[in-house]
Order: structure tokens, then C-alpha cells, then sequence
């Protein structure tokens, strides 16, 4: 459960690459193995919607492709909603 929520994150502060993401969504062992990042990339692109990949035009291949947060809704709580949602949990104005 910790680590689809750690990708979302990663992806929404614009680490946008499978290395970055992967830096990212690390653990005090450090970052995940790539057998479990995959998959999981794949789910939430294909499966759940969540998260899009873009993948560069281009005629040599080798360009990483580039993640981000397709759901609108989820972009803007990421954004700017997160932090006062944050502060009203804690009782704050």
C-alpha cells in the first residue's frame, strides 16, 4: 500500500523519470528494484488511469519516456489543496 502512494508522490513533485521516481519512491533500503516499479507503473498507467506516460517523438530511440499525474482532480490536490488539507487535519485555520 506504502508504495503505489510513494510513486504517485514521486510523480506528482515532478520527478517525472523511471530513474527519478525510482530515487524517490526509495525506502531506508534504498530504492526499489525495478521488478517492482515496473509492474506497478504499468498498473497505474494502463489499469487505474492515474498516472500517463508520455513518450518522446523521436527517430533514435534511447529518450526516456516521462510520467505524470493524468487525473485534473488529483494534479490540483497535489498542487496546492494538499497543504491545507494537511493543516485543517491538524485543527489549524
Amino acid at each position: 500500500m506504502r508504495r503505489p502512494r510513494r510513486v504517485i508522490e514521486a510523480v506528482g513533485v515532478d520527478d517525472r523519470t523511471h530513474a527519478n521516481i525510482a530515487a524517490f519512491a526509495g525506502s531506508r533500503d534504498g530504492a526499489p528494484p525495478s521488478g517492482a516499479r515496473s509492474p506497478l507503473l504499468r498498473r497505474l498507467a494502463g489499469e487505474k488511469r492515474i498516472v500517463a506516460v508520455d513518450v518522446p517523438l523521436s527517430t533514435r530511440s534511447g529518450k526516456p519516456a516521462l510520467y505524470r499525474i493524468a487525473d485534473s482532480n488529483l494534479r490540483l490536490y497535489r498542487a496546492a489543496l494538499r497543504a491545507a488539507h494537511e493543516q485543517a487535519r491538524r485543527g489549524r485555520p
